[in-house]
């Protein structure tokens, strides 16, 4: 999984408390497998954005479209997921 680096905004701040709610909210509420899924996903999708030289955090809606996009050419959305980037990034026009 990957870690999460707390990075203050500024002197003083320790966000190390905060960083470990965080962890155990995130481990508490998904099983092992969905965990590891995310984590595959996200990586995914860091590969993507290094690969085509995007941003991924702060991400924007035309990487995600474009992320969405090459998943979907390569036939890695079935139509459930698919139907749910409609608004980001909209199906072609058929002939």
């Amino acid at each position: 999984m990957l870690e999460l680096t707390p990075r203050p905004c500024g002197p003083g701040q320790d966000l190390s408390t905060l960083v470990a709610q965080t962890e155990r909210f995130f481990k508490a509420g998904k099983s092992i497998a969905t965990t590891e899924a995310y984590d595959a996903d996200l990586r995914a999708f860091l590969s993507f954005c290094t690969e085509h030289g995007l941003p991924y955090l702060p991400s924007t809606v035309e990487t995600i479209a474009l992320y969405v996009s090459s998943l979907a050419a390569a036939g890695l959305l079935d139509d459930q997921a698919s139907a749910g980037f409609d608004h980001v990034c909209p199906s072609p026009a058929g002939p």
